[in-house]
């Protein structure tokens, strides 16, 4: 044994390295075997000194053997060592999380030196991989959430665009069936219209044949009107003639009497100029009656003749109106013809206008056909895509949580999951306390606030959440600079309280209220929003687009009440925020 140690502390202090003791060991246990193997050569040639060189011989082979013994003794305490240095080097991995913000300042030996260097190393590089994987899982975060709300946003379009283009194409083949219809009556009508054009143009023809014969008629009028008017002349002119022979009569009258009474008073010289006399005055006695009956007669037919004239002249008047209107009527009849050929025309090219719209209503039909199976096609994709976007999401999210395992000791990062862990806590405890104080927050009685929009909702742990975390939360803003919030909501994503900012009086408008009332709101509308209050992970940063338009990351570690789950504190930053 004091051999052993005093070749141990020979071989220590005079090989203080691994690889020395290793070349040191080696080297001795030549030179003895060596050595050895020299005295047995001697001995057999020197016979005279033989034994006593087999002796010397032999003893180095023995005492090759503890040395052996205290050379491997050493090797093993030296490598014993180099693992216990080489171990303390992966010893800050606890509870899944990995500090590679080690720096080694130790004074190790020669043997585990390079090692440590290496490993410092290794060290930097993991660290500048996990900061580049950080910002890349960001980087692909943001566009996925912008890609999955462009994907939702025209997934929702394209449903609405079949919708439509359904709404068209039964439109569409409604519009057909009423252009057949329409095209059917048109057609009826221009041949109807047709036919009462020929029929029109035959009574136009009539009309100005008896446009024609009334004014024939109106000329015969006024012919016989001047043959009433020279009838009545004639008869004045008669019954004048007639005046004058009764006069006549009336003197030869006279005058025969004055005959008589002169033939008297001659005697029988006067008796024959008193025959004369007296058949003078016969005559004129005749002649009387005869020019009375004239006058009578002449005066009744001057009469007849003026009652003539004047009938006469209202049927001169009668057929003058009658050709007036004749030839009113023949023109509007004439305007009306033009007015036919011309709606006739129109109905024509109507007709013409209508079956080409009816050809090229079927090509619209069959072009929205094609329509409603590309949007049919498209909402398939859309549906893969957001399965494919939400594959992309959860893997992003998966390897964020592996890389927020790793401190690094640098970048923002790093000081948010270190500042959210230490604030989890506290929030932890006093929702804690709440509950020992007899505070039921676990109420899931959700009583709707009246007059909301959008709609806020009561519990019983609403007003204690007002009073004792909502002093915790704005402080937690104000500690961590360039958050947009830091809130507890509890597992059904309702969010008790918010910071002052966003926890305005209601004003009845409903898109202000959304930005700047959003305290006792249950957030519930996506993915993002269900998952930060429901999971249990140690922790979960999701990237997704807001109500309000942004693209924000949400980190949320759950609250645990008695072992139960709760909740969880959130805090939500943009992205820019956790790769500076």
């Amino acid at each position: 044994m004091a051999a052993s140690s005093f070749s141990f502390r020979s071989v220590s202090r005079f090989f203080p390295t691994f690889s020395g003791k290793v070349q040191g060991a080696i080297a001795l246990l030549l030179v003895a075997n060596f050595t050895s193997l020299a005295l047995m050569a001697m001995a057999i040639f020197l016979p005279s000194v033989q034994v006593p060189l087999f002796i010397l011989a032999g003893v180095l082979c023995i005492l090759s053997i503890p040395l052996g013994l205290s050379f491997g003794k050493a090797l093993k305490e030296s490598m014993q060592v180099t693992v216990d240095e080489i171990g303390s080097l992966f010893s800050t991995m606890q509870d899944g999380m990995l500090d590679l913000s080690f720096r080694n300042t130790a004074d190790n030996s020669d043997a585990t030196r390079n090692i440590h260097l290496k490993h410092e190393e290794f060290l930097c590089s993991i660290r500048q991989l996990i900061e580049q994987i950080r910002k890349t899982g960001i980087d692909i975060a943001v566009d996925a959430a912008k890609v999955a709300n462009s994907v939702h946003s025209t997934t929702s379009k394209t449903a609405e665009q079949r919708e439509i283009s359904g709404i068209v194409s039964a439109a569409s083949a409604e519009a057909s069936n009423a252009i057949a219809e329409v095209s059917t009556s048109t057609q009826y009508v221009a041949e109807k219209t047709s036919q009462n054009l020929n029929l029109a143009q035959g009574s136009y023809k009539e009309l100005m044949a008896a446009a024609g014969k009334t004014q024939q008629i109106n000329t015969s009028v006024e012919s016989f009107r001047s043959t009433v008017d020279e009838l009545a002349t004639s008869s004045s002119n008669i019954l004048q003639a007639v005046s004058i022979i009764n006069d006549i009569a009336e003197m030869t009258n006279l005058l025969s009497l004055n005959a008589t009474i002169e033939a008297a008073r001659a005697a029988e010289h006067g008796k024959g100029f008193a025959v004369v006399a007296e058949e003078v005055r016969n005559l004129a006695r005749r002649i009387k009656p005869a020019t009375q009956d004239i006058t009578a007669n002449i005066n009744s037919m001057i009469s007849i003749v003026e009652r003539t004239r004047q009938e006469t002249a209202e049927i001169s008047q009668y057929a003058s109106e009658t050709t007036a209107t004749v030839c009113e009527a023949s023109e509007n009849f004439s305007s009306m013809m033009g007015d036919f050929e011309e709606a006739n025309e129109q109905l024509m090219k109507i007709a013409a206008a209508i079956e080409e719209l009816s050809t090229n209503n079927h090509e619209v039909a069959d072009k929205i056909n094609i329509v409603n199976t590309l949007s049919q096609q498209v909402a398939e994709n859309m549906q893969v895509s957001e399965s494919s976007v939400a594959t992309l999401t959860g893997v992003t999210e998966e390897m964020l949580e592996m890389v927020s395992r790793f401190s690094t000791g640098e970048g923002t990062f790093d000081r948010i999951i270190s500042w959210a862990q230490k604030t989890h806590e506290l929030f932890q405890a006093e929702v804690q306390a709440m509950k020992k104080n007899g505070v039921n927050v676990f109420d899931n009685n959700y009583r709707k606030v009246p007059n909301t929009n959008p709609q806020k909702y009561e519990t019983a742990f609403t007003a204690a959440f007002r009073e004792k975390m909502l002093p915790l939360c704005d402080r937690a803003l104000q500690e961590l600079d360039g958050a947009i919030y830091t809130l507890v909501i509890d597992r059904n994503g309702y969010l008790p309280i918010h910071h002052g900012p966003f926890s305005k009086p209601m004003t009845g408008d409903p898109q202000r209220d959304l930005l700047y009332s959003r305290h006792q709101r249950i957030f519930l509308s996506n993915s993002a929003e269900k998952r930060r209050c429901s999971h249990t992970k140690p922790m979960l940063l999701q990237t997704y687009m807001r109500d309000t338009g942004e693209v924000l990351n949400d980190l949320s570690l759950p609250i645990f009440i008695d072992g139960k789950h709760w909740g969880a504190f959130i805090i939500g930053c943009k992205p820019e925020m956790l790769i500076q």
